[in-house]
């Protein structure tokens, strides 16, 4: 009695901590909220018996019993199989379930079986399996048919992809989203049926389904099921049809059923349409109005991407999404009226809406997403809901609701001066991209903080004062700023990023404060005028191109703590002579001083060990370069001095164990190759480093006795011929 007193006790135990035994919640998760810390082993193909009374004090599991053992028999739902961890509908061996992120219901996560049908249980361990995960069947060649219970809910993304076997599938009416490619490639799939409750159908879904039967109407074609056959709009007859008459009976335009329909003028979209997906028009370059019905709550992302004769579009106070890219490339759309529920704007929503005078932001926006209003150059207001508990605008700039944060100041904005408010201490990326009417910005001490790209393109500004606070120039702050001539830049900076100051090509000269430790790639690229600039001590990390192509620099020096000379970071500064190269340094990289053509001569340090391709190529006035007789370099690679045209001799170290191909060709005044190894080892090493035996010098410390060849050795320090 004791022993069933406590077995008693232990099963209820189990219960009680299994699902609740409510059936899926309303917020069930679909097939993206599985937690996949909670892997199901695969299981067998019938229910497991609940726990029989055992005479030991211990319980025991009960065997498993196969389906010839036991037959099929599928309890009424209620208290004994919902809610109960022992219970499960019969379903094929082979599957596997992950518990979804609510723990109260499970994905389909994998099928692992050979069978060709199978059977996907609606309740499994007391719960009801919602949803077909990611790739749960993908590739599964072999697999004819599926059956799928009613608690199914979604299908994810490329369920069913290539699954070329499978003819015909039903869709239950609890199915509301399929996703992306979820169908793809079934090609001997000839009929689905797709149930009234489908809310969205993912990108590709059905694509590659040579032979699945479409409903045809006018230009269009459509899947659906008895009752209503022109459900769901796939796909159209071809991409140069001009007209399309959709059907009133439709409630879905699925992702890009009309993307690089060039000739389409006029789409009338049906009432009865709730939802339209991603991409549906983009590059739907002819089309010049739209009207969206009510009932539809998101503008997808790319949904009219590029449909650059758009001028009028309608949105219905139902929607709440505007996507990425939603309008991007709209440039003829001259106005547009958010709707009061939407709350999100996605990145480049309104991307390069050239004729765009001004916009209002509703009260409910609470995210505009990066670059949501980038190349809408007519732009001179954004104005903001006063209701709005995110935003604000003063004088048309959009501001964070505390004021803090200087969002966007708008590209259309025909003034030439502003003063940045006192209140703002975050100036944000892009904020003032591409006002080209701006000559003057002032900048209080209060900002700290200066996103990337914040003024680039900034073409008219001439002056602007950077805040003491500031610590970081982002990367492209200032790029393209082409009037600007001179800048301070404050000494608690730190670092200088990435095309910071490209394209300056009006700045003359900068100085860089002591503290800068880092310079980045392109930082000073293409400042064409500057003629002189010192890099502090502290510096010990200068990215690839960093002064690429500023063509007046006669001299620079380079810090001792700088390891790198990256790619390109000279190349093209034709009016530097000589440069030094400090101790330290290990590698040179690929056209570091390519086309430096005033470069007349340069020593390369004991510590350098590479010299990558194309690094002095085309230095036309270099003379001379100088290795010690301690250098540690081992490689020089392709076309490293490369048309040198008045390089008239050069030491290579023996302990070189690589020379790329045409490293010294077109050479043409080169007369000597000092090199510090013997001729077997040249032959290994630089056969084809694009020079003639003639001029190669074999290194002997003692006057060699034979008289074929040329030998060479050290006086004072200097290479000189026996």
């Amino acid at each position: 009695m004791k022993t069933k007193i406590i077995y008693i006790l232990l099963a209820l135990a189990v219960t009680l901590t299994s699902c609740n035994a409510n059936g899926p919640s309303s917020e069930s998760s679909s097939d993206n909220g599985v937690t996949p810390e909670t892997p199901v082993e695969t299981p067998m193909s019938t229910p497991i018996d609940t726990p029989t009374e055992t005479p030991t004090d211990t319980p025991t599991e009960t065997p498993v019993q196969t389906p010839e053992e036991t037959p099929a028999e599928t309890p009424p739902e209620d208290e004994s199989t919902l809610g109960n961890v022992n219970y499960s509908d019969e379903f094929t061996s082979g599957l596997n379930f992950l518990l979804n992120a609510d723990e109260n219901t499970y994905s389909v996560s994998k099928y692992t079986g050979m069978d060709k049908d199978v059977v996907i249980p609606k309740i499994y361990k007391g719960c009801y399996v919602t949803s077909i995960g990611p790739s749960a069947f993908s590739g599964r060649g072999y697999l004819e048919s599926v059956t799928i219970p009613d608690s199914i809910t979604s299908i994810g993304d490329r369920a069913f992809s290539g699954c070329s076997s499978i003819t015909d599938i039903a869709i239950p009416d609890s199915v509301t989203s399929i996703g992306y490619m979820a169908f793809y490639s079934c090609i001997s799939l000839t009929g689905i049926s797709l149930p009234d409750n489908i809310t969205s159908i993912g990108s590709d879904a059905f694509l590659e389904c040579s032979k699945l039967q479409y409903n045809e109407y006018d230009n269009a074609y459509y899947l659906g099921n008895a009752e209503n056959p022109y459900l769901a709009l796939i796909t159209t007859k071809n991409d140069r049809i001009t007209s399309c008459n959709i059907n009133s009976a439709t409630k879905i335009i699925a992702c890009k059923a009309f993307i690089s329909h060039s000739k389409i003028t006029a789409i009338d979209i049906p009432n009865g349409v709730k939802f339209i997906g991603e991409s549906a028009f983009n590059g739907c370059s002819s089309l010049e109005s739209i009207t969206i019905p009510d009932g539809v709550t998101n503008i997808g992302s790319h949904m009219f991407n590029d449909c650059s004769k758009l001028t009028n579009i309608n949105l219905p106070e139902s929607i709440t999404n505007i996507g990425n890219y939603a309008f991007s490339g709209c440039s003829s759309l001259t106005s547009i009226t958010i709707p009061g529920g939407v709350t999100s704007i996605g990145d480049y929503a309104l991307e390069g809406c050239s004729l765009l005078e001004s916009i209002t932001i509703p009260d409910g926006v609470t995210s505009i997403g990066a670059y949501a209003f980038e190349k809408c150059s007519s732009l001179t207001a954004i104005n903001v809901n006063e209701n709005n508990t995110c935003y604000k605008s003063i004088d048309g700039v959009l501001y964070s609701k505390d004021g803090k944060t200087l969002i966007l100041y708008p590209s259309g904005k025909v003034a030439v001066e502003f003063i940045i408010p006192d209140a703002v201490t975050v100036i944000e990326n892009n904020a003032f991209y591409r006002c080209l009417s701006l000559t003057s910005i002032a900048m209080s001490d209060g900002v700290t903080t200066i996103g990337n790209y914040a003024f680039s393109g900034c073409s008219s500004l001439t002056s602007i004062t950077i805040s003491d606070g500031v610590t970081t120039i982002g990367n492209s702050v200032f790029s393209g700023c082409s009037s600007l001539t001179s800048i301070t830049i404050p000494d608690g900076v730190t670092s200088i990023g990435d095309s910071a100051f490209s394209w300056c090509s009006s700045l003359t000269s900068i100085t860089i404060p002591d503290g800068v430790t880092s310079i980045g790639n392109e930082a000073f690229f293409g400042c064409s005028l500057l003629t002189s600039i010192t890099i502090p001590d502290g510096v010990t990390s200068i990215g690839g191109s960093a002064f690429r192509g500023c063509s007046l620099l006669t001299s620079i020096t380079i810090p001792g703590g700088v390891t790198t000379i990256g790619d390109s970071m000279f190349r093209e500064c034709s009016s530097l002579t000589s440069i030094t190269i400090p101790e330290g340094v290990m590698s040179i990289g690929k056209f570091a001083f390519g086309n430096c053509t005033s470069l007349e001569s340069i020593a390369i340090p004991d510590s350098v060990t590479s010299i990558a391709d194309s690094a002095f190529n085309a230095c036309s006035k270099l003379k001379k370069i100088t290795f010690s007789e301690n250098s540690q370099l081992t490689s020089i690679g392709s076309a490293a001095f490369r048309n040198c045209t008045s390089l008239e001799s050069i030491t290579i170290p023996g302990g070189v164990k690589k020379i790329g191909d045409v490293a010294l060709a077109g050479c043409t005044s080169l007369n000597a190759v000092y090199y510090g190894g013997d001729e077997s080892k040249w032959n290994s090493v630089g056969k084809k480093a694009g020079v003639k035996s003639s001029q190669i010098y074999y290194y002997s410390e003692t006057e060699p006795t034979e008289t074929d060849g040329k030998y060479w050795h050290y006086v004072d320090g200097v290479p000189t011929a026996w």
